[in-house]
């Protein structure tokens, strides 16, 4: 059995022991860099914290980048919306252009027809006045050639030549070719013979 003597002497030596191995590890640690550093379990709680807290901050902006991202590309999308309708209505305004072009087109076209129509009826209404206001005459003409005839004074030179224009008259007309009024020296003749007819 150990004395309490040899007890003591061994647990000096296995602390002088434990000493030296302390000390060689602490001497190698050094010629490596390297020192021990004694920390706190508060500090190691402080560190769990702020980690905890980075990972807090760290999952709420990948979230927040997560929501700009979505929103970004809804933006596209709607942008992308907006330049088709631009497109959309851009191409109705060309089409309601051209209708408009058209439609004046075809006014003017309209236009030009009715104005071309009025004109033929106008000339058709004129050519038929003059037509009515010849035959008047015409008309007039020959009740003064009966008068002569009835007064026997078909051997006035005048009437001859009143006679033969009312003869030729006719002819005239039927070929569609109605004078616009009747020859200078017809005229005459006619004032001559009315006043023969008066005296």
């Amino acid at each position: 059995m150990l004395s309490p003597s040899s007890y003591l002497f061994g647990y000096q030596q296995g602390q002088h022991s434990a000493e030296r191995d302390q000390w060689a590890q602490d001497f190698k640690e050094r010629l490596a860099g390297r020192r021990p550093v004694t920390i706190d379990q508060s500090y190691i709680d402080s560190l769990q914290a702020a980690q905890q807290q980075a990972q807090v901050a760290a999952d709420h902006n990948y979230a927040t980048g997560k929501q700009w991202m979505d929103h970004a590309q809804h933006l596209e999308r709607d942008n992308a919306d907006l330049k088709a309708e631009n497109a959309r209505l851009v191409a109705l305004g060309e089409r309601g252009l051209a209708m408009l072009h058209e439609m004046a087109g075809f006014r003017d076209t309209a236009l030009r027809e009715g104005e071309a129509k009025l004109r033929l009826e106008r000339s058709q209404h004129k050519e038929t006045a003059d037509e009515k206001r010849l035959l008047v005459v015409f008309m007039r003409l020959l009740a003064h050639l009966t008068q002569a005839e009835k007064a026997e004074k078909t051997d006035n030179p005048d009437y001859r030549d009143l006679k033969l224009f009312a003869e030729a008259l006719p002819m005239q007309i039927a070929s569609g070719q109605w004078p616009s009024s009747f020859p200078a020296e017809i005229g005459a003749a006619w004032t001559r013979l009315r006043k023969a007819l008066e005296s």
